[in-house]
């Protein structure tokens, strides 16, 4: 009886996180396309976030963090490259890597979504405590973490935090898995090439 209502009960809270995500998501996609226009979408808003942070220079490091097939990722790219949003370089030593960056038009649609993003979460759960967002953002963290802790092949996965790219990741602490943004930070870090 008490594992019926345990299950009921997970069941429950896995709708409302499956919901609560696709809210948000969905607010971030109409804001940034009654703002923006139809000029990019929220993958290729995400796509520019992730070039800006970090230094992907393979294809598979895009297709990894967006969570789609390398063709996809490829075509994600080539897409932004001919809207000269990312500019692309073929790196000389290794031909599989490309040098990403954004163009100063990139930039410049990257801090319109920025700034969107701010003034848009900026008036979100202001009805909460701070101290309940901080207690609810720790419980979904630790939930996440038994998810990985129960699964053998999560070790390496990157959990693509999205547009919200978290310099302290709590699961990365928690588990220890090493998403490529993480791995992108140290390499800036010990200034890699």
């Amino acid at each position: 009886m008490e594992s019926d209502r345990r299950l009921k009960i997970v069941g429950d809270f896995l709708g409302s996180a499956n919901v609560f995500h696709l809210a948000v998501n969905e607010l971030m996609e109409r804001e940034a396309r009654d703002s923006l226009g139809t000029e990019v979408t929220l993958s290729q808003l995400k796509l520019l976030k992730l070039v800006y942070l970090t230094k992907a220079e393979k294809i598979s490091d895009v297709a990894g963090f967006l969570g789609v097939s390398h063709p996809a990722a490829s075509k994600a790219v080539d897409r932004l490259v001919r809207r000269n949003l990312i500019d692309r370089r073929e790196d000389k030593q290794d031909r599989r890597a490309a040098r990403l960056s954004l163009t100063k038009t990139g930039q410049k649609l990257l801090n319109r979504f920025i700034s969107l993003e701010e003034k848009t979460t900026r008036g979100l759960f202001t009805r909460f405590r701070l101290d309940d967002l901080k207690t609810a953002a720790s419980l979904l963290d630790h939930l996440s973490a038994d998810v990985i802790n129960h699964s053998e092949t999560m070790e390496n996965m990157c959990f693509r935090c999205g547009i919200y790219f978290r310099d302290k990741c709590v699961l990365r602490e928690m588990v220890g898995t090493s998403c490529f943004f993480a791995r992108s930070k140290r390499k800036k870090k010990s200034g890699a090439k």
